[in-house]
Order: C-alpha cells, then sequence, then structure tokens
C-alpha cells in the first residue's frame, strides 16, 4: 500500500517535532521506533523529504541546469 503525500508530510513533521524535543523513540502506526543517534533521526528525515519532494515533482538538485527542448511544433 503506497502512502500519499498527505500522510508522508505528516509523518515527516512528527519526527521533526520529536527530534526537537530529544526524543529517541516515537511510536509510529502502532509501531515503536528507537533511534541509535541522531545522524539516524536526520537520514530518515531527509529520505521523507526526499520522497516528497518526487511526489511534488520537484528535483533533487533546485539549480540544476535545465536545457529546453525545441522544435517546429509539426
Amino acid at each position: 500500500m503506497a502512502i500519499d503525500q498527505a500522510e508522508l508530510i505528516q509523518l515527516r513533521d512528527e519526527l521533526v517535532r520529536n527530534r526537537a524535543k530529544g526524543v529517541r523513540s516515537v511510536q509510529i502506526n502502532g509501531e515503536r521506533v528507537e533511534f541509535v543517534d541522531d545522524a539516524v533521526f536526520a537520514r530518515r528525515i531527509a529520505d521523507l523529504n526526499a520522497q516528497i519532494a518526487a511526489l511534488q515533482g520537484q528535483r533533487d538538485d533546485p539549480f540544476a541546469t535545465v536545457y529546453p527542448a525545441l522544435g517546429r511544433g509539426l
């Protein structure tokens, strides 16, 4: 079952709030997840941000050069 964008944003926001509070373990969807250190917490948040960006059609690199494809319209 795929998770929709709104649910991913909700999960990410929950993790960000808990990380800011200094919490090491969280309960998400009935599952208890324990983070060993802050780096693991940060990686999970970054992963959720990447998934959200992909669903929104955003690029990983916002400064990437884009070359338009032009045609004659035929």
